[in-house]
């Protein structure tokens, strides 16, 4: 008896160290976190009035009326005002919950608040997501629900910070995050012919509006593309598991596989700040004693992680229950949040887009956002840029997509019309990640005619906008000039590989 009471203790010594997240780890991950997220909201600023006034891509109509399932779940608070004031105004309250979150004062309240943001930016225009929003949103859901603030902040300062590392539930399910952003990343590839026959990379880097230059230099060596596609299987599927063994030899190389494949991602593939914000949540699997490490290197800043008392060598578990209905709450949720990546993640790989959880538990997708897809290149379809040929009234040509997707300047769209053939650079004829997020769920959904229509009605209301008679925009065509991924892959594409396909005919003035 004794002896199963002591294989049960080894066995639950056993669970805690593998699903443990080191205090400094999550502070490393909040810091990171934080400092994307403003990044983002940089990167964001250029097209403020485009993406989130009425003036933009998506009045607050059209969003009511076309995302009208977002808004059954989730509340935007970038629905309040349609003006640049007012979005100002919400960016700045966003910037402000982040740069808290960074410094870790009041770290609860301002994850709390920064996730809220996130929801709320992309239901007010979600044409605009991609992986990285659901990551960063994802990432911050469990930030709300971990002790974030317990090393490295100035919550730890003003507190009494004496465990330093978490195993509770809610450190459970953002491990298990984590780990499903790298492996739901290679398992739906297993199944598909592409990555099978060792073609998967020279497919990804097929597609133009994302390879950057050293892409192109590397699908050129088919011996490479090959290897390196098998090596990437290896990784998302294998290396990615090994995280799960608490060994720290072992968890320190599957990192640093991890984080050279991102980096090698980041240097052939445009994919924004997706690359980033991964290996950032990485760092939850980091060991203790590289923690360890980083404090005896910088003891000033580490200092901040409890109030002066000496630092452990090594981190006690945090593994006491819940004292307070609030920690039980978090902790019930935290629970319900990872059944319900377990049911969705399972069921989105077997049964594809069209899956739908049981009713259950798919209320809590729809209103948390938690509807995640990390089948990164495991589909490809056709690659290409889109061309918007307009007319004036003087009976000059423009090509309205000449500045990448706002309205462009007049001797812009003058020049870009006369310009016939493959541009250098297809990625340059979009203006950054979230102009073309838009125009590829405009060409997702080109059967639907009123996701053009909202677009059209932008480029004529911004192009006529105090021009002269003469300048003013008759209409346009939307032509996607594309071919399909991976027909070429002997040689560079020329301009006899592509076809053009009108999408969508606008009259500004009917």
């Amino acid at each position: 008896m004794h002896g199963r009471y002591a294989y049960g203790a080894i066995g639950v010594l056993i669970l805690a160290r593998v699903f443990s997240i080191d205090a400094r780890g999550l502070a490393v991950l909040r810091m990171a976190v934080a400092v994307i997220g403003l990044l983002d909201l940089a990167l964001r600023l250029p097209d403020l009035a485009d993406h989130f006034t009425d003036r933009g891509t998506l009045t607050r109509t059209d969003a009511l009326q076309w995302f009208r399932g977002y808004h059954d779940w989730t509340i935007s608070l970038h629905l309040i005002g349609g003006s640049l004031w007012s979005q100002i105004a919400l960016f700045s309250l966003h910037a402000a919950a982040l740069l808290a979150l960074l410094l870790g004062w009041r770290t609860r309240a301002a994850s709390v608040v920064a996730w809220l943001m996130v929801l709320s930016l992309t239901v007010r225009n979600p044409y605009l997501s991609y992986g990285g929003d659901i990551l960063l949103r994802s990432l911050l859901f469990w930030l709300m629900l971990v002790p974030a603030g317990r090393a490295w902040s100035l919550d730890a300062r003003a507190g009494d910070a004496t465990h330093r590392a978490c195993s509770t539930i809610a450190c459970a399910g953002l491990l298990l995050q984590v780990w499903l952003v790298l492996f739901m990343a290679g398992l739906p590839k297993l199944g598909t012919d592409v990555w099978q026959q060792g073609l998967g990379l020279a497919y990804a880097l097929d597609q133009e509006e994302t390879t950057r230059p050293l892409g192109w230099i590397v699908r050129d060596f088919p011996a490479l593309t090959r290897a390196m596609s098998h090596a990437t299987l290896v990784v998302e599927l294998g290396v990615s598991s090994l995280l799960w063994l608490p060994v720290p030899a072992i968890r320190f190389v599957a990192i640093a596989v991890w984080w050279a494949l991102l980096l090698g991602i980041t240097a052939t593939i445009d994919v924004h700040l997706l690359p980033a914000l991964t290996a950032a949540g990485m760092v939850v699997f980091v060991p203790p004693s590289a923690w360890d490490v980083v404090e005896r290197r910088l003891p000033s800043f580490a200092g901040g992680s409890a109030t002066g008392a000496p630092q452990q060598a090594r981190p006690a578990v945090d593994a006491a229950p819940a004292r307070t209905a609030g920690e039980w709450a978090t902790q019930a949720v935290a629970a319900f949040a990872m059944v319900y990546l377990v049911i969705w993640n399972i069921g989105l790989w077997r049964s594809g887009e069209a899956y739908e959880p049981p009713a259950a538990v798919a209320w809590f997708g729809r209103a948390a956002m938690m509807r995640q897809s990390w089948g990164m290149f495991s589909d490809f379809t056709r690659t290409g840029w889109f061309t918007a040929p307009g007319t004036l009234a003087d009976g000059r040509r423009v090509d309205l997509l000449a500045a990448g997707g706002p309205v462009p300047a007049l001797e812009d769209a003058l020049a870009a019309a006369e310009t016939q053939g493959r541009p250098a650079d297809v990625r340059s004829r979009y203006r950054d990640t979230h102009w073309l997020a838009l125009f590829k769920i405009l060409r997702q959904f080109s059967h639907q005619d009123g996701h053009f229509l909202h677009y059209g009605r932008y480029l004529c209301r911004e192009w006529n906008r105090g021009r002269p008679g003469p300048e003013q925009l008759l209409g346009f065509e939307i032509v996607f000039v594309g071919r399909d991924v991976g027909a070429h892959l002997q040689r560079r594409p020329v301009m006899a590989d592509y076809e053009r396909t009108l999408l969508w005919t606008h009259d500004c003035f009917q």
